[in-house]
């Protein structure tokens, strides 16, 4: 009686370990399909190698990646909303400041470039940068400020 009672627990034993290598082995394969699944940060390189996720953006007046809101000149949204995030433009220069670039929220295009005109103003269709005052104009309207 006791050899089987012994006997009986051993196997119980046994197939208790078993279930329980036959988990570990089950979670270790879904943890390595999530992290698979994932893109680990810095993984997102776009077609110029600039890293979105570490804040990198393609500037064509560069022609090299930047972190914008390092090198560039935050400029406000003149008008706000209450309650909402303020999402800023960002201009930045060349070296011998004869044209602009502008790096506009929510926008279809990665950034525009803008020319120094006779007045010291920077323009592109409907843009304007007047670097005395700061202000980014659209449209003939000020549109983004430095505060």
């Amino acid at each position: 009686m006791k050899k089987v009672f012994i006997t009986v627990i051993s196997m119980l034993a046994l197939a208790a370990c078993n279930n329980n290598a036959q988990q570990q082995d089950t979670a270790a394969a879904d943890s390595t399909a999530q992290a698979q699944e994932a893109p680990a940060t810095g993984g997102d390189r776009d077609e110029h190698g600039c890293i979105p996720s570490a804040g990198q953006s393609w500037s064509q007046l560069r022609q090299e990646c930047v972190q914008i809101f390092e090198v560039g000149t935050r400029l406000d949204p003149v008008e706000k909303k209450e309650g909402e995030a303020v999402i800023s433009a960002f201009v930045l220069f060349n070296d011998d400041r004869s044209k602009a670039e502008i790096f506009l929220p929510n926008s279809d295009v990665e950034s525009i470039i803008l020319d120094k005109a006779a007045d010291g103003t920077y323009k592109a269709d409907r843009y304007a940068f007047n670097d005395a005052e700061q202000a980014l104009y659209v449209d003939g309207k000020k549109a983004f400020v430095k505060e």
